[in-house]
């Protein structure tokens, strides 16, 4: 999870019933994006070589660290579904 002022990220296991059901409460209220087909990969007291072996040849799409931990957000395939609730 991360926000700001303006904004609020997270990430979840998707459930179709339980996430189609949150979106439609919020999209009228706000502007949601989301992706499907995303992994999340959490590296403890990583290394730069543990960063690249989880990484490698795979689209990063949110890259978080601190001292002790790596946080990538990743496409699991090429086919990666971005899209705008209100579109529906």
């Amino acid at each position: 999870m991360q926000n700001s002022a303006i904004s609020f990220s997270m990430c979840l296991d998707y459930k179709e019933d339980t996430v189609d059901i949150f979106i439609n409460e919020l999209k009228d209220r706000y502007s949601i994006l989301y992706n499907k087909n995303t992994e999340l990969i959490t590296i403890r007291h990583f290394t730069p070589e543990a960063i690249e072996k989880a990484t490698s040849g795979k689209k990063i799409l949110v890259e978080q660290k601190n001292r002790l931990t790596a946080r990538y957000i990743i496409e699991n395939n090429n086919d990666s579904d971005i899209s705008n609730s209100n579109d529906s």
